[in-house]
């Protein structure tokens, strides 16, 4: 069994309407086998069948099933993230308590929309390792903080130089130096960096599934079991 992992890049996009409706079809199906057989069960196989294509035609968009879960599963996540801004505008400029109810409430109608599509898949993003690197995340950006990140941004700030510097357009800085103006607390910055960082590695995932020559290791890269991935596929 090899220990790399296949590529996650849809083979094509969809350009004419009757692509896009075959497109919006698998996507249907992945979740319709996904709520009612569970990840283990959802295959390619089952969901072309679902979809009322062949496995054949299943693979001239996605080269796998991991391949079009996690399609679905962008897809999903997009929405979301798409409901929250919109929330976020239309209450732009209201006071917090009725800023933060619209984007609970924007947050949860959209969760909520289809609890078991939700809950099929956090199970998707579980194997994709998201739990994981979100954990990943919060736990570096603790250990930054406690080794003296704040310090750093203080010494950065002492120097005379533009408001704009290049150093504050790094993640985290201008949210530590918001603290240090009193403009924002310590907690509230780290939930800042924690959602900025995650955003930038999700749209670091997508940039190389794009990729058609990336291969993806289960893992992190500190991990003895993923360098040792690493080292067999550079062997290849």
């Amino acid at each position: 069994m090899s220990t790399v992992a296949v590529a996650l890049r849809p083979r094509k996009s969809p350009v004419q309407a009757r692509s896009t409706a075959t497109i919006d079809a698998l996507h249907i199906a992945a979740i319709q086998v996904l709520t009612r057989e569970g990840l283990s069960r959802c295959t390619t196989t089952r969901v072309a069948a679902r979809a009322g294509i062949s496995v054949g035609s299943l693979y001239q968009y996605y080269p796998n099933r991991d391949a079009l879960l996690a399609a679905v599963l962008e897809r999903h996540l997009d929405g979301v993230a798409g409901a929250v801004d919109r929330a976020c505008r239309e209450h732009h400029g209201k006071p917090v308590s009725e800023m933060a109810s619209g984007l609970i409430a924007a947050f949860l109608a959209v969760k909520l929309r289809n609890p078991k599509e939700s809950k099929a898949l956090y199970a998707v993003s579980g194997e994709r390792g998201g739990a994981a690197l979100a954990a990943r995340i919060h736990a570096r950006i603790d250990g930054m903080l406690a080794a003296g990140w704040q310090d750093e941004v203080l010494r950065l700030t002492a120097v005379d130089g533009p408001e704009n510097s290049k150093p504050f357009d790094f993640l985290g800085y201008k949210e530590l130096r918001a603290v240090q103006r009193h403009e924002m607390t310590l907690p509230e910055a780290r939930a800042a960096i924690q959602q900025s960082t995650r955003r930038y590695a999700k749209r670091q995932l997508t940039w190389f599934r794009r990729e058609n020559s990336a291969h993806w290791l289960a893992g992190f890269g500190d991990s003895p079991q993923t360098q040792s991935q690493a080292a067999e596929f550079l062997k290849l």
